[in-house]
């Protein structure tokens, strides 16, 4: 067996899309996989992708392509692969693919917009992970009508009940932005913020006197929705997190 051919096992399940890698280790340390028959207590061992045979919870782990896209998810659609409640989710739109795709991250259930779906475990960690402070951009319906001293204050910060918080740049976007949301003749902002704590952008609004009415996500990191239609997925390349 060639070492050019071995991968960490936490590289290895992460990739399988089953998790970060800081995930999979934990579950290396519950006794839930193994190699070849025997129980993995190596959190450093290594794997022959395409001669071993690894298990996780009892179910052969087979190595995947990594695949990203980007979803135009509808309002009313919640960004997890099943809901108790029965309410529709991300899983329903998933039927066409054979490769295994989860979200990075979530939308709230009445936001819409940009939504990836990776099966790279380690890059959903990369674009969640407060440190990386990856950028998001929403466009926000509010009322009432936005001006300049909302942008302002957007970008300069208030107090929220769990912390302060703001916008990294505040600003009334142009009318081919609000074509790719559907957002034409209605008074917008466009926010861009860093961080992904409950409802942030929703909180911040209502904070600054304009609750929101209705939000979009039309970018993340590298990633744009431009003219993507709603309720539909576009194969993008992993792109590099500056």
């Amino acid at each position: 067996m060639s070492s050019d051919t071995l991968i960490r096992i936490n590289r290895f399940l992460a990739q399988a899309g089953l998790g970060s890698r800081r995930g999979v280790e934990a579950a290396i340390g519950e006794g839930r996989v193994s190699i070849n028959g025997k129980l993995l207590t190596e959190m450093g061992a290594k794997v022959d992708p395409v001669k071993d045979r690894v298990l996780f919870d009892g179910k052969e782990v087979k190595p995947e392509k990594r695949a990203i896209y980007i979803f135009n998810k509808p309002d009313k659609v919640i960004s997890t692969l099943s809901d108790p409640q029965g309410r529709p989710c991300v899983a329903d739109f998933l039927e066409e693919f054979s490769v295994r795709l989860v979200p990075a991250g979530r939308l709230d259930y009445d936001v819409s917009g940009l939504l990836l779906m990776t099966n790279d475990g380690d890059y959903i960690n990369k674009l969640l992970h407060p440190s990386f402070e990856v950028p998001r951009t929403y466009l926000a319906e509010v009322s009432p009508i936005p001006n300049a001293k909302l942008l302002k204050k957007l970008e300069r910060g208030v107090e929220l009940e769990d912390g302060f918080g703001k916008g990294t740049e505040a600003k009334i976007p142009n009318s081919n932005r609000l074509k790719d949301a559907d957002l034409g003749g209605r008074p917008v902002v466009e926010v861009t913020v860093t961080e992904g704590r409950n409802h942030f952008v929703k909180r911040l609004f209502s904070a600054c006197g304009h609750p929101v009415k209705k939000l979009v996500r039309v970018e993340f990191g590298p990633y744009k929705l431009s003219n993507l239609k709603i309720g539909r997925f576009k194969k993008v390349d992993f792109r590099e997190l500056s």
